[in-house]
């Protein structure tokens, strides 16, 4: 995703496809390549990684049935012009959950408009009736400078919980705080 957001401004939505866009492309698919590699190679062994390479077209039709939309995610990627369409989502902020992915909750959703996200924050937390539920409180201690209230609840039509927290730090910097949110971001992507 890192390498995506780092180059979707270079992309437009004209219909003439310029030569770096095949080139940022092409780069994305190595990337893809040895992230699957690396995964496979650490959870498999070297014969069963070469057995699967060997045999994934034969097996192509079983894998299908399995994982279609896996399958589909993969494939789309090698596709340039679902890669440009995805990437032009991105750069605009735009988030699509397919009903599938939002009934089974998968974290490996595509982007989708966030007014949906900006309607849950604008909610009630304490109306009952929405499904929001405290699950913790911090309260401010001697050598904790920070309190708040997490808040969670349900998506709609979804396995999906949605988080909510409103914390207040006192006495951090501003660097310190940036540090932090770095760190819960890093610790989010893991």
């Amino acid at each position: 995703m890192q390498f995506l957001e780092q180059h979707f401004d270079t992309f437009d939505a004209n219909d003439e496809n310029k030569l770096e866009y095949t080139e940022i492309h092409s780069r994305y698919v190595y990337i893809l390549d040895e992230v699957i590699e690396t995964n496979l190679r650490s959870k498999y062994s070297e014969d069963e990684v070469k057995n699967f390479y060997d045999t994934f077209k034969d097996n192509l039709q079983r894998y299908e049935e399995e994982n279609h939309d896996g399958l589909d995610c993969l494939f789309g990627f090698l596709d340039f012009d679902k890669f440009k369409t995805y990437v032009l989502k991105l750069k605009a902020g735009k988030f699509e959950y397919t009903p599938k992915e939002l009934e089974e909750g998968t974290d490996q959703m595509l982007m989708k408009d966030t007014s949906s996200f900006e309607e849950y924050l604008a909610e009630d937390v304490n109306n009952k009736k929405l499904g929001w539920k405290k699950i913790l409180t911090i309260k401010e201690k001697k050598n904790i400078l920070v309190s708040g209230i997490l808040h969670q609840r349900k998506m709609q039509g979804s396995k999906i919980d949605l988080m909510r927290s409103d914390l207040t730090f006192r006495g951090v910097s501003l660097k310190a705080f940036q540090n932090m949110t770095k760190s819960m971001e890093k610790t989010l992507k893991n």
